[in-house]
Formats: C-alpha cells, structure tokens, sequence
C-alpha cells in the first residue's frame, strides 16, 4: 500500500526500519505523526483546489478485473463498487475546515489496463481509479502520481491501480459482525481463489490519502499506516471506514481554507488498537531478516538507501535473487505482525463487570474481559444483574491539531439501535468518566459503568458511548448546543440483557 510501491522500490524498507529517521529527516514532523509527501516544495504536495479534484473510474478494467475472477462480470460487484467510491469521496469531502472537494465523473472505456500516470494521460485536475494486469510490476494496490509538476508542488494527476490476481470484495461485509470474517488479512490480499479476500474500500481510502498528499505516519493509528485495518464499527453494528486524527490532521495541513480556523472534531469509535510499546518485541527475527535483505540490496546495487528504482527491473537481471529475497522477507515480516495482532483493531463485546481485562491475542476473542479465582463477580458474560457494572473498552479521537480537549465520556442504554439523548426514552448511566484527549491524538480506553437503577430485570439493551467535549483550562462545554456532533456518539458490539438470575 506503499506510494510507488512495488517489489523493487519497496527496498525503501527505511521508512519502516532502520533509516526511519534519516529518510523522514528533511520532512517537519509536526506534534501528531502524519507525513506529508513532498517534492520541491516544503510544505508538501497537494491538489489546486480552486476547482474540483475529477475521480474517474477506468471501466474496461474493472471488466476485465470481473472476468479474470473467474465469473464474468457482475452487475451486483459493479453496484458495490460504485458504492465504494462514492464511499470514499464523501469521507475526503466531510472532513471540517478542508478546501479538498472531490466530485465523481463520467468513467472512462477504451483501455483495460491501468498504467502510471507519467505514460497514461486522461487529463489535468483528475485521480483515475482502476486495475491493473500483474505484469505491471505491482505488488498491490498503489497511487502513483503524475511525474514532476511544473512547480513541485502542485499535483495534476494520479492513478490509483489494484492488482487484477488479488481477490477484492466490494462493498461492506455481508454480515454485521466480523468474528470468523476475512476482513483482517495479511498487508495484501490473497490471490484469486484464496478464501481471505481484502476489502476495495478500505484500501481505496488509504491509497486516496497518498492520492491527495499524504504518506505514511510516523505512527501506527492511522488509516494512513501500512498494514493498518480501516473497518470501524458503526451504528447498528455495520462496518464503516473512517479517518482517524492523525489521517485528518494531514489533510488539514495541506487543505486548510484560509482565514478558517481549525475546528473542533471528536469522535468515540468502538475499537482500540495495540501501541507501539505492546508491540516492541513482535517479529524482532522478521524484522533482522527484512534488515539484511534490504542491506544485500544497497550493497549489491551501490544504490543508496531509500532509493527508487525503474518498475522495468523488477526481479530482472543480476540482482534478481536479491530482490526477491527482500520481498519474500518482507511478507514473512507482514504474516508475524498480523499473527501478534500488531496494528489489529479488536472489537470485544459489552460484558457484565469482570476483575481485569484480556489481550484478544491471548486467547479471548469475544468478551476480551476476565475473572480471576474467587472472584466476586458473576461470570463475564452478556447477562447482567441490575444495577449492576458492564465492562466496554472504546477509544476518543481529536481529529484536529486545535487543541488538547477534556472529554467527558458517557454510557447510554436504550432498547433500540438508536440513540435518543433528548426525550427521555433512553436511559444514561450514572457513572461519567473523563480524559484529556491532545490534539490529534487518540485515548483508547476500558471502563467500567454502573447500569441505571431504573432499568428492569428481562430487558434487552443496546449500549452507546458518547463524547462531550470541555475546555481542558476553564471547564466551559464546548459544543454549542445538546444535539449531538455527528460522529461523537458510537453503539457498542452487540447488546446486553438485564438478568436478576446472574446476580451474587
């Protein structure tokens, strides 16, 4: 999911290992991690958004991606598609405070393949999405930009091209919950004919960001990271991609509408991740592999690190065998990191109160909440006695660089799969826990919330997380009125029964 990403140019193993720092050195890291790609110009590169950014889809490719899946093409695939990138465009359009406006056009016919944009030209102000044949010299799906802009600095055209032996699902999960799905797969999905397929929409938006200016972060929560999951759980229990902070905090920088001032954007998601002190001991042998593979490489070729090399020469000529022992290192690296769970979002389910909580990669993969021996408690489970605590873990994120926000997080029940704040038909939990959320940051949290006394034994409830946001110096709400932002309130996984039976 690399920009220019191939075999060959994926050498530029420095941006994940051991030049990490040299080759972000020249790029000003501002307080949250995103990475903006640069040319010439120091303030990163980015679209004229005086008109609109044009998204087009190459038809025949996608035809021919259909018929080279083995079932010719679909009209319910190409319906998903379709939904897919539209998708997209509105979670790029939606962003607050951003100039990037993107507008769907006509789709393009009369070329089956997609090609970069240095030797395919469909014209200025546009982002071609399409597929490509394998002989393209692509190890997944890429953006490739239009080669040197007349300033540096101005984008004029990019290509965003999936590999057509890579098996895609288009459009959300057929089933609203993802235990046993295959929607959390190694970096690249599997081949035609694989059972674990890869999602088009959550890798179009990664590759969108790179499209609009963004490289990868220096940071593992960000749609905009490499291996990084993009399905959130949303109302109703239906999986949805959405940016995080840091993802919105890059577009901000290069998109920001003058004489506006950053505005305030705090959303509950339903997830966490594993942080990068979890995750410093995972796959250290993998790593040390990718390492002296990629050390081969500079050796050999005299090239120096992080450099980019013609698509042409893939796995060709002397150096064949090194490259290909670089790429196969790197997939070794990619399968350990999905097996520990590293940069893995993990949903658990709303549970009564147990003593402490579980890794997912431990075993639990359900309620991811535990008792020990004699415990007081009743056994975790979706049963719980009135007046009793549930466990939920969830995580708050500032999406902007404004400033660091208090945030006040409350719990909410209510018989349907829709929040009502406002008329008394849903019923708040009484516990209110807080945390002070830094800009362009995220906290991800367990917390434990007492169930309202007024809530009886029998009943069957769905439970919501909601964010309000304080000043964090002076106190103050800062949100303007009751009715709530729209992403600042998310339903947790699956629902809760109110038991007097479970009770000790």
């Amino acid at each position: 999911m690399k920009t220019f990403d191939n075999r060959l140019r994926h050498v530029r193993w420095a941006l994940i290992l051991i030049a990490a720092a040299a080759a972000l050195a020249s790029v000003p890291i501002p307080a949250s991690a995103y990475v903006l790609q640069t040319s010439a110009c120091s303030t990163g590169q980015k679209w004229n958004t005086s008109s609109p950014v044009k998204v087009r889809l190459l038809g025949d490719s996608v035809l021919d991606y259909l018929n080279t899946r083995g079932g010719g093409s679909s009209l319910a695939d190409l319906v998903r598609l379709d939904a897919d990138i539209k998708a997209v465009i509105a979670l790029f359009n939606a962003i607050p405070g951003s100039s990037l406006e993107l507008v769907l056009e006509s789709g393009i016919t009369g070329d089956s393949d997609l090609g970069a944009p240095g030797s395919e030209n469909y014209g200025g102000q546009t982002i071609v999405v399409g597929f490509t044949s394998t002989g393209a010299g692509t190890s997944g799906p890429e953006a490739w930009m239009s080669p040197n802009p007349a300033d540096g600095c101005t984008r004029t055209r990019a290509h965003i091209s999936f590999r057509k032996d890579f098996n895609w699902i288009f459009g959300p999960p057929d089933s609203n919950d993802v235990d046993g799905r295959a929607f959390y797969t190694a970096a690249q999905p599997n081949k035609i004919g694989s059972a674990l397929p890869r999602t088009f929409g959550g890798i179009l938006t990664h590759e969108m960001g790179h499209a609009v200016g963004l490289a990868h972060p220096d940071d593992s929560y960000a749609v905009m990271a490499q291996n990084f999951r993009t399905w959130f759980r949303g109302p109703n229990h239906i999986l949805k991609t959405r940016l995080l902070p840091d993802d919105t905090a890059g577009i901000l920088a290069l998109y920001l509408k003058a004489g506006v001032p950053r505005p305030l954007d705090v959303s509950a998601t339903a997830t966490w991740y594993k942080s990068a002190e979890q995750q410093f001991d995972t796959c250290t042998t993998q790593i040390a592999q990718v390492d002296a593979a990629a050390r081969a490489v500079s050796q050999a070729t005299g090239l120096p690190i992080g450099a980019d090399f013609p698509a042409e020469n893939i796995f060709k000529g002397e150096f064949a065998d090194l490259f290909q022992a670089l790429a196969t290192a790197q997939d070794a690296l990619r399968a350990c990191e999905d097996a520990k769970n590293a940069m893995q979002l993990a949903y658990c389910k709303v549970s009564s109160r147990g003593d402490s909580w579980a890794d997912r990669v431990k075993g639990d993969t359900v309620f991811c909440a535990v008792n020990t021996a004699g415990t007081s408690y009743p056994r975790v489970s979706q049963k719980v006695c009135p007046s009793g605590d549930i466990q939920l873990r969830y995580s708050l994120n500032n999406h902007t660089s404004l400033k660091d926000v208090l945030v006040k997080s409350q719990v909410w029940f209510s018989k349907d799969k829709q929040l009502n704040v406002r008329d008394g038909s849903d019923t708040q939990s009484p516990d209110i826990r807080q945390f002070t959320v830094k800009a362009a940051d995220c906290a991800t949290i367990g917390n434990n919330f007492r169930l309202p006394g007024s809530i009886s034994s029998g009943e069957t409830l769905y439970v919501f997380v909601r964010a309000i946001t304080y000043d964090v110096k002076t106190g103050a709400n800062l949100f303007d009125n009751d009715i709530e932002p729209w992403n600042n309130a998310t339903m947790m996984r699956h629902s809760i029964t109110v038991d007097s039976s479970v009770c000790r």
